[in-house]
């Protein structure tokens, strides 16, 4: 929704282009290609997808974060939303339920053929424990939004010891997601 009106502000006169914009679009490009040329025209288009959320959050970040204090307001945000999220994954472990894909499932129903209760495969449970996802579809991508959130609260805060918690929190909750891309992150 924010990608054409991005594209249209940072192609104002006031605005410079550099030289990254030119690479993001490249290696957009590049992602198409390579999955054309490896796989075919079919893979083509599901990189045409990913291609554009990669190109399409660079321009909106390049657009509309312009200061130290939109970078510091996301951080705020993305702290809180963190916090929310190892709570229900925390529930998700000691439930034994999805509580939030349960919660979604009965208020949106889904047809029979698309319902995944996760316990058919060997995602949904792990070393007996019911692996968390928190508000995300999978485990391993709330895992790994638990590293990548590390990293960035790890690097953001000024204070020794919230650095150590914020990341040790982080840590937690990615080891909640009981998947090794989390741990590796």
């Amino acid at each position: 929704i924010l990608l054409l009106p991005a594209v249209a502000r940072l192609l104002q006169p006031r605005r410079r282009l550099l030289l990254s914009d030119g690479l993001a679009g490249t290696l957009a490009l590049a992602m198409v290609a390579a999955a054309g040329y490896a796989a075919g025209p079919q893979s083509a288009f599901s990189a045409v997808a990913e291609a554009r959320d990669f190109v399409g959050a660079y321009f909106v970040a390049r657009a509309f974060v312009l200061e130290p204090s939109a970078v510091q307001q996301f951080i705020r945000l993305i702290k809180a939303f963190t916090a929310i999220a190892i709570c229900v994954a925390l529930v998700d472990v000691l439930t034994g339920h999805w509580i939030v894909r349960e919660i979604m499932a009965t208020l949106m129903p889904q047809p029979e053929a698309f319902v995944d209760d996760g316990t058919s495969g060997a995602d949904g449970v792990r070393a007996g424990l019911r692996r968390a996802i928190s508000t995300c579809d999978h485990p391993i991508l709330y895992g790994v939004f638990c590293s990548l959130t590390a990293a960035i609260v790890l690097f953001s805060a000024t204070n020794s010891i919230k650095r150590l918690s914020w990341a040790c929190l982080c840590v937690f909750g990615g080891l909640l997601s009981l998947s090794s891309a989390a741990v590796m992150g």
